[in-house]
């Protein structure tokens, strides 16, 4: 299969590799030194069990070349989310009537903002928990076992090629699975990655050190609260008992592992603030539901929200 993976990070790094080692025809869409390294010495990826290497069909930085060869019959979107919309726009020259495009993206409202710039496109909803991160240019890291991929449509029943994806997926060494409930998913994805995110770069810490605690645990627990008050608005029903198992699933974690934006903020990177806590902020005003915590994460994290600002001269 012509697989593309936009945004070849840790996550799509991952993805991308196993799907180079499976034998199909990857191409990984980067940039800058991580590109460089990539081209010059192939993508690396370290994980507890196993490293290895692989060479992509393609590594770029620009989907036109690759879309001279027509388009892809897969793309995976693993970019952050505030720069989905410049993404899906640089992915026209590769997606055609036959193209599937499965947004692995934190947030909600993912699929929409795609299928909105790419009609033509079969776009699904999706989702992951890989613990990915790039460590340096060229390598792709993974702590702990590998969790749960979860896509299907986001209306319901699977349509056209979902269960193929699926067998080619798992085929690869994906923990895949194919769901017809796409909304629950991604809010419970989202109630998870928002409170990991937001209380961890507030903290400086770990995800196990957050939740080892019991007053930055108890702030974890109120953020998940929160979202499950305001998606119950939304009509979609979060079972309280979930809190419990992410506060069990984030304390399985390795001591070290940090979500994605506290990564990004150590390196002084942009954060996708705006569609975590930023966007839980928002809806509880306009759904008139409290959100406390989320809104004190947003007021202290949102002028860093826009990366390491650059030093003056002089």
């Amino acid at each position: 299969m012509r697989i593309a993976v936009m945004g070849a990070g840790g996550i799509g790094g991952f993805y991308g590799a196993l799907l180079t080692r499976a034998g199909h025809e990857v191409i990984l869409i980067a940039r800058g030194e991580h590109l460089e390294a990539i081209r010059r010495d192939g993508l690396t990826v370290i994980g507890d069990r196993e490293t290895f290497t692989v060479r992509p069909a393609l590594a770029t930085g620009d989907p036109a070349e690759a879309g001279r060869n027509g388009p892809a019959e897969l793309v995976l979107v693993t970019t952050k989310a505030y720069g989905l919309d410049v993404a899906a726009r640089a992915l026209l020259p590769l997606v055609g009537p036959s193209t599937i495009v499965l947004p692995l993206l934190n947030g909600i409202g993912i699929h929409q903002r795609i299928s909105a710039i790419l009609p033509e496109a079969q776009v699904l909803a999706g989702l992951t928990y890989l613990p990915a991160h790039r460590p340096a240019p060229g390598q792709v890291r993974h702590q702990g076992e590998q969790r749960r991929m979860v896509f299907g449509e986001p209306g319901g029943e699977p349509g056209p090629g979902c269960q193929g994806l699926l067998e080619m997926l798992q085929a690869a060494g994906i923990n895949a699975e194919l769901s017809t409930r796409m909304p629950y998913e991604i809010w419970r994805k989202f109630m998870m990655v928002n409170a990991n995110g937001g209380i961890c770069c507030v903290t400086g810490e770990a995800v196990a050190s957050v939740l080892s605690d019991p007053d930055t645990r108890a702030l974890f627990a109120a953020s998940c609260r929160e979202v499950i008050k305001l998606a119950a608005r939304l009509e979609i029903i979060l079972e309280p008992a979930l809190i419990d198992e992410i506060l069990a699933m984030g304390q399985a974690l390795p001591p070290g592992v940090k979500p994605s934006m506290l990564h990004d903020l150590e390196a002084g990177r942009p954060l996708e603030l705006d569609t975590h806590a930023g966007a839980v902020t928002r809806m509880g005003a306009e759904k008139g539901v409290p959100v406390p915590v989320n809104a004190m994460v947003y007021a202290v994290l949102k002028h860093r929200a826009g990366g390491r600002p650059k030093r003056l001269e002089g």
